[in-house]
């Protein structure tokens, strides 16, 4: 079934197998398209940009932070009592823990990582 531009989204419920394939390019472009309308209305464009700005802002905010909380997970004070991160620095080669390890820790959570 080919997309109009008119066409509704659909609801997750109306979401079938068929949506959750690649898009084809001309789908692509639509969307594409559609984007470029909305951002010829300046003030549109105003506040993207002022988005895009705000959160680089923030990330560069709580960049300290996210030091600070990482040197405390790997500091000997801390993996003194911390099994967990222990026996995965441990069982890395070299020592390394990736990353998905750490980024499910509640504290980086509600840090916004």
């Amino acid at each position: 079934q080919a997309l109009s531009k008119t066409a509704e989204p659909k609801t997750t419920a109306e979401t079938t197998e068929k949506d959750l394939k690649p898009r084809s390019r001309e789908d692509l472009l639509a969307r594409l398209e559609k984007t470029l309308c909305r951002i010829e209305n300046l003030e549109f464009l105003e506040e993207a940009i002022e988005a895009v700005e705000k959160s680089e802002a923030d990330r560069i905010a709580r960049r300290p932070a996210l030091v600070r909380q990482l040197e405390f997970y790997f500091s000997d004070a801390n993996l003194r009592r911390d099994k967990f991160l222990r026996e995965k620095i441990e069982a890395a080669e070299e020592g390394w823990v990736p990353i998905s390890v750490i980024l499910p820790f509640n504290r980086l959570k509600l840090m916004g990582c």
